[in-house]
C-alpha cells in the first residue's frame, strides 16, 4: 500500500506549507535568525503544528508525544531532562506535541523551567485547544494561531478568522499552490480543473492535509478513468 503524500512528501520549509501571510512573515523570521522563545502553536489537526515545530528545530529537538505520554510523573521525567546541562551550552529544543492532553496539573510542573531555564531549554507545544492549556504555560509562550477560519456545523459553510486576515479567494490560491508542489513531487502534473475541483468542498480547504489527500485520490482517481 502506498504512502499518502501529505506522509511521504511532508515539508521540509515554510515554502511548502499552506499558511496565511502574516504567519508565515513570523515563521520565516523564526527560520532565518533562531530568534525565537517559547512558542504556543494553536490549531485543529491538519494545519501544520508539528511540521513547523520540526522544520525550526532540524535534527536537533527532543520531541515527546503527549498523547501517550500524560502522566504528571512523565512531566517529571521530561523536565528532569531539561535541567542537565547541554554540550558547549547549546540551546536544548523541546518539541511537545498533543499537549493539551496533558492534565493542567501536570502542565504546571513547566512552569519554573520555562521561566528559568529559557536560557537553556526552549519549548515548543502543539495543542489543538488553548482552553485545555494552563494560563501560567500560556503567559510564557508566543502563541501562533494555524487555523483560517471555521466551518459552520449548521451550514458547512467556511467563516474565516479575523487574525489570519485573508480572504476565502487567497486561501484556496494558497492550497492549490501547495497542492501544486507536492503533486510534482510525487511526478504529477494537477490540472486547474482538478485543483478547483477539491477546493469546492469547504470541508477540505479548512484542513491543508485533507485537500492534498483528496487532491492525490482525484488525480489517481482520474487516471484510472483514463
Amino acid at each position: 500500500m502506498a504512502i499518502d503524500w501529505v506522509y511521504q512528501y511532508r515539508p521540509t520549509s515554510f515554502d511548502e506549507m499552506a499558511l496565511y501571510p502574516l504567519l508565515r512573515k513570523r515563521l520565516e523570521f523564526y527560520a532565518t535568525t533562531g530568534d525565537f522563545s517559547h512558542l504556543l502553536l494553536v490549531g485543529d489537526t491538519g494545519v501544520g503544528k508539528t511540521t513547523t515545530a520540526r522544520i525550526l528545530c532540524g535534527d536537533e529537538a527532543i520531541e515527546f508525544n503527549c498523547a501517550q505520554e500524560n502522566t504528571r510523573k512523565d512531566m517529571l521525567r521530561i523536565a528532569k531532562q531539561t535541567r542537565s546541562t547541554t554540550l558547549w551550552g547549546r540551546q536544548r529544543l523541546l518539541i511537545l506535541d498533543e499537549f493539551h492532553k496533558i492534565p493542567a496539573d501536570a502542565q504546571t510542573i513547566f512552569n519554573k523551567t520555562m521561566e528559568d531555564d529559557a536560557g537553556r531549554n526552549t519549548f515548543i507545544l502543539c495543542v489543538n485547544d488553548i482552553d485545555a492549556v494552563a494560563p501560567p504555560i500560556v503567559s510564557r509562550c508566543m502563541t501562533l494561531r494555524f487555523d483560517v477560519g471555521i466551518i459552520n456545523p449548521k451550514t458547512q459553510k467556511l467563516s474565516l478568522h479575523k487574525h489570519a486576515n485573508i480572504t476565502k479567494l487567497e486561501w484556496i490560491e494558497e492550497l492549490k499552490r501547495v497542492g501544486k508542489i507536492i503533486a510534482e513531487k510525487a511526478g504529477k502534473k494537477p490540472t486547474e480543473e482538478q485543483l478547483d475541483l477539491v477546493a469546492s468542498n469547504e470541508l477540505y480547504i479548512i484542513d491543508p492535509r485533507r485537500y492534498i489527500r483528496n487532491l492525490e485520490e482525484q488525480i489517481k482517481m482520474d487516471e484510472m478513468k483514463n
